[in-house]
């Protein structure tokens, strides 16, 4: 199972959120730029610690993924995020680099 949030952020923004069986990552926008998170849910379900230094690979794959749903609308299954070979550098286009969000839309939970 794989889940999408969108978690209410001071306007005009959302976080935007990827979760597997075993992974969360989280986007924030801030006022100047984002951040990224990544947690293990299984080993902290409250997502208290940031492991995204600790497991770069995991990060990478899951902010693709993230980003692929937010600038395309795709969706994958777990087994899609955690197994498929993945093109490129995994990044952020440089052109959404400073992307806002409207809180108009909330996109509900698969």
């Amino acid at each position: 199972t794989f889940y999408i949030f969108t978690i209410p952020f001071s306007k005009p923004h959302k976080e935007r959120c990827l979760r597997t069986d075993n992974w969360k990552i989280v986007f924030t926008p801030i006022e100047d730029g984002y951040t990224h998170s990544l947690y293990n849910i299984k080993n902290d379900p409250q997502c208290l610690k940031d492991v995204s230094k600790e497991n770069p690979l995991i990060m990478k794959r899951m902010k693709h993924f993230l980003w692929e749903w937010i600038l395309n609308g795709n969706q994958y299954s777990v087994d899609q995020i955690m197994t498929d070979r993945i093109n490129g550098e995994m990044q952020i286009p440089e052109q959404y680099k400073d992307i806002n969000f409207s809180i108009d839309k909330t996109i509900e939970p698969l």
